[in-house]
Formats: C-alpha cells, sequence, structure tokens
C-alpha cells in the first residue's frame, strides 16, 4: 500500500527547486523538516509527537509504570537509529563523548560538517530533479508490505 503524500496541499516548500538539508525533526518544526531533502538526527536524539507517557497511558491507562514506559518507547521507535532504519531520516549525526550537551563546539562543527556535505551534494541535481527526488523520498516513506 502506498501513501498518497500530496506535497503541493501540504506545504509550499515541497516544490521549493532549491535544496534542503535539516537536522533533528522537532514538532514544532515539523512543516520545515517534513520536505528537506535530507533529514538527520543526532546519535542521541529522539523523534515523536508525543510522550512515552502519554503513549502508554492512551494504550495501557498507566503512564507512570516505568515498564509500560519503556514498552511505548519500544513500539514507537523514536530513537535516530530506528527512524533510520525505517528511512525517516537520511543521517544520524555523531555526536561527542557524554552528548552533544557536553562539547557544544565539536556538536555544532559535526553538523555543520554534516550539512556542508549534503548541500554541496544536492547542488549537483536541477531544481526539477531536487521536487521530484524529495517527492519520491516522502511517497516511499509511506509504503508498507502487509
Amino acid at each position: 500500500m502506498a501513501s498518497s503524500f500530496d506535497m503541493e496541499t501540504h506545504d509550499e516548500t515541497a516544490t521549493l527547486p532549491v535544496d534542503t538539508a535539516g537536522l533533528d525533526p522537532w514538532l514544532e518544526r515539523y512543516r520545515e523538516w517534513r520536505v528537506a531533502d535530507r533529514t538527520n538526527m543526532l546519535e542521541n536524539s529522539v523523534y515523536s509527537v508525543i510522550t512515552v507517557e502519554g503513549c502508554a497511558s492512551i494504550l495501557w491507562k498507566d503512564g507512570k509504570s516505568q515498564e509500560l514506559r519503556e514498552k511505548a518507547a519500544s513500539a514507537l521507535r523514536i530513537t535516530a537509529q530506528d527512524l533510520q532504519e525505517l528511512r525517516v531520516i537520511d543521517e544520524i549525526i555523531p555526536e561527542p563523548l557524554g552528548g552533544a550537551h557536553s562539547n557544544h563546539e565539536e556538536t555544532a562543527k559535526a553538523v555543520h560538517d554534516t550539512l556542508a556535505r549534503q548541500i554541496e551534494d544536492l547542488r549537483r541535481y536541477k531544481p526539477d530533479k531536487l521536487v521530484r527526488r524529495r517527492r519520491d523520498k516522502f511517497l516511499r516513506m509511506g509504503q508498507f508490505l502487509e
């Protein structure tokens, strides 16, 4: 089954004939994230539209149980590794030892280097090809096998 992702009606940036690359898809930036040519996450980041507590509370009526929160987190598949495996994101940016917050300079350099490399790669495509590849990328996300 394929998704019916209509880029024209979802976001005007979906059809921009320019290259885009982004970092860490946060809920409040969802519109910008979902149409990027390249989407990245820091190694230890997560992406979810609901907290694991909220999910456990909805599914099992108990958002306080550690066991059910862990079960919800596993089911949601919210880690960078999960989302790369699902082909929702393109690349995981490594973090310094101790996490991104432990060395802002090193984290910023890793993010900069990744985005610069991706933008350089995307510049080789003509605008119509960028839009077509972007659309195809998001259509693939909605496919699954039964």
